[in-house]
């Protein structure tokens, strides 16, 4: 009848098989069977193996940022403080509040793009968990999905406890250091 005709789809890595099929009329027909091989159910695999590894090593990063945000905010903030004492002027110390408040932010956002990476983290692991399970077919995953971060949600970072202490701390020792004088 026809030839058995083969064509690739730009989107989802699934072949497209195109071939007769007779109506009651016994006329012919092209009917379009998307079929996912084997092959492509291995490619989407590791492409979300790549992704969640891709995503922990980011997230790695941003831990390390923070520390290292943290660091040099203590640091400078120190700095600040001995300067001040040492020229005798208690302005300085507003620097010093300053430099917490910049280093504060920059935590918050920090903390708000890991955050970001962490819940498509989640994301993946429950995708392999349903797939594992059965619940999940592997033409269901979507994969690259790297996450949107959001500049609302950097406030609610901003107060979350473990970065909000160290700051305040150091704008509240400051305060009273800048007082005292």
């Amino acid at each position: 009848m026809a030839d058995v005709l083969q064509t690739r789809q730009p989107r989802a890595y699934s072949w497209a098989i195109l071939r007769p099929r007779r109506t009651d009329r016994h006329s012919e027909q092209l009917n379009i069977i998307t079929h996912n091989s084997m092959m492509e159910s291995n490619q989407q695999f590791d492409l979300l193996k790549t992704e969640l590894e891709i995503i922990q090593r980011q997230i790695d990063k941003y831990d390390q940022l923070s520390m290292t945000i943290k660091a040099w905010s203590v640091t400078l903030w120190a700095a600040s403080i001995g300067w001040s004492f040492q020229v005798k002027r208690p302005e300085i110390i507003l620097v010093a509040i300053f430099i917490v408040l910049a280093f504060w932010v920059l935590d918050a956002v920090n903390k708000n793009f890991r955050e970001d990476y962490k819940k498509r983290r989640t994301e993946i692991s429950n995708t392999f968990h349903n797939l594992a399970s059965g619940s999940l077919s592997s033409s269901e995953i979507i994969t690259p999905k790297f996450p949107i971060h959001k500049w609302s949600e950097v406030m609610r970072q901003f107060f979350q406890p473990y970065i909000f202490v160290l700051y305040v701390s150091l704008v509240l020792i400051g305060v009273a250091i800048y007082l005292l004088n």
